[in-house]
């Protein structure tokens, strides 16, 4: 069984953070886990902050066109149980206990208590460390999937160096800095 990760709404909100992830996801290094509430959470504050309903439910669905198996149902009898300082954070670790995952990628870590998660054997880490961590266990592949993503973004084409900045400005800043520099590693190796 795969390594299991839920994704919380504001790691899904960042288009250039969960495409990193996501793009990563397709090698079968982890499986990622979402649910229909989490992505409530993601329609809501996009649509806060101008974006259009059309574009946010074309790209959920096509997360869950990518990865069918990502959707946790059947969670929400355990949302009572949770004792988290956010109550509206009580779902997604109900979410991440049904799908028996071993981590939350979250920006809100302070959000999920190591004394509470301990008890399901989950950890909460920032999308930064979960990223920097791929890049430790998978450089090559990290690069490649970053070089990759450049190729096919061309409207408007912004490169490997958009895509730094672009992940840097949200989010990531550490993964970002590590990635850059294990590019230029890399580079060094093949001249």
């Amino acid at each position: 069984m795969l390594f299991t990760v839920l994704l919380d709404a504001n790691v899904i909100h960042s288009l250039p953070v969960c495409a990193a992830i996501l793009d990563l996801r397709e090698y079968d290094l982890f499986a990622v886990k979402w649910s229909d509430m989490i992505f409530d959470e993601v329609k809501k504050s996009l649509l806060q902050r101008g974006k259009p309903f059309e574009k946010i439910e074309a790209r959920l669905q096509k997360m869950d066109a990518a990865f069918p198996d990502a959707s946790v149902t059947e969670f929400q009898h355990l949302i009572s149980d949770m004792h988290l300082p956010d109550s509206k954070d009580r779902h997604v670790l109900a979410a991440a206990i049904a799908c028996r995952a071993e981590q939350i990628v979250t920006n809100n870590v302070k959000d999920f208590p190591k004394n509470e998660l301990q008890k399901y054997n989950i950890e909460a880490v920032t999308a930064d460390t979960f990223l920097l961590n791929a890049l430790e266990l998978y450089p090559e592949l990290t690069i490649f999937t970053t070089r990759l993503r450049a190729t096919k973004l061309t409207k408007p084409a912004i490169g490997v160096t958009g895509i730094l900045k672009a992940i840097r400005e949200s989010g990531a800043p550490l993964f970002s800095a590590a990635l850059a520099e294990s590019m230029e590693t890399m580079r060094g190796k093949i001249s």
